[in-house]
């Protein structure tokens, strides 16, 4: 009885998985969030393993790690696939940056991983050092957790990502619109200048990085998980050499600039059941 019943629950959910895409969005949207776990797992013992027996600085690597771990378990286990655009710009290894890419929602991951630079943290909401796995491999590694809602204690952890850019010479990886946009639109929210102030502050280059928007690949609000190409294009470095907190105003409008056409030029057409982009209330920085 209970191996028909089994049996009978199996067909059931295949033929659910198979004819409503309601099923399918659960299914793949759970399955991309517990590959995390695996992956961060992995990149755990790298980063032990490294630190117990491999060179001096060996570690810096480690989210690199991570990606490779993830991306990979991505591409076995789910209908997405990451194309880098033809004419990205190589990563410059040789000195650090501040990588900025846009944020739609939790398939960002996929993209970041498919493409992450070399010796570079994290810059991320407080909130995730509580997830299992990521929030653990996360602290683990030295990326970085930010409280943007108590100002504070935000200038005091953008002074501390200074300090580690300047003294174990690696880059950041931050998302400049502060939060997910859920855009369908081909938009991206207003700039936050929290990026381009410290890379002023260290006299290193912002590197822009655009992810492709994926309306018919995965849309959380719609419950579509189809599946699909998620495409990135990594532009050329801006540079900050010899410029002042004069010229943050300027450089966030041109990176904001850069990323709004490279963003329309690399997505498909608006869909027709999208909305309008929601754009909260700016506060002062």
């Amino acid at each position: 009885m209970k191996t028909v019943t089994l049996f009978t629950g199996l067909l059931l959910f295949a033929f659910l998985y198979a004819t409503t895409k309601q099923t399918r969005f659960v299914v793949r949207f759970a399955l991309m969030i517990l590959l995390i776990a695996p992956a961060c797992t992995y990149a755990m013992i790298a980063y032990i393993v490294l630190a117990l027996f491999g060179a001096p600085g060996s570690t810096k690597d480690v989210n690199k790690q991570l990606g490779f771990a993830y991306s990979h378990l991505v591409d076995w286990f789910l209908p997405i696939k990451v194309e880098l655009v033809e004419g990205s710009v190589p990563f410059d290894d040789r000195r650090p940056c501040v990588f900025i890419c846009n944020h739609q929602s939790e398939v960002d991951f996929i993209a970041m991983a498919t493409v992450f630079p070399k010796d570079a943290v994290i810059l991320a909401k407080k909130s995730i050092r509580y997830i299992p796995f990521m929030g653990w491999y996360m602290a683990l590694a030295g990326n970085v957790f930010i409280d943007r809602r108590n100002r504070e204690s935000a200038v005091e952890t953008m002074g501390r990502v200074a300090k580690i850019i300047q003294e174990k010479k690696v880059g950041v990886f931050m998302f400049p619109e502060g939060t997910r946009s859920r855009q369908t639109t081909n938009e991206l929210l207003p700039f936050k200048k929290g990026a381009f102030n410290l890379a002023v502050q260290g006299q290193i280059p912002i590197v822009p990085m655009v992810v492709s928007s994926y309306h018919g690949v995965c849309n959380i609000k719609n419950m579509i998980f189809d599946g699909g190409v998620i495409r990135v294009k990594i532009l050329k470095a801006i540079e900050t050499e010899g410029c002042t907190n004069d010229d943050v105003d300027r450089l966030t409008q041109t990176a904001q600039d850069l990323m709004s056409k490279t963003l329309v030029e690399i997505s498909g057409p608006v869909p027709a059941w999208s909305e309008p982009l929601k754009i909260k209330k700016a506060k002062k920085e």
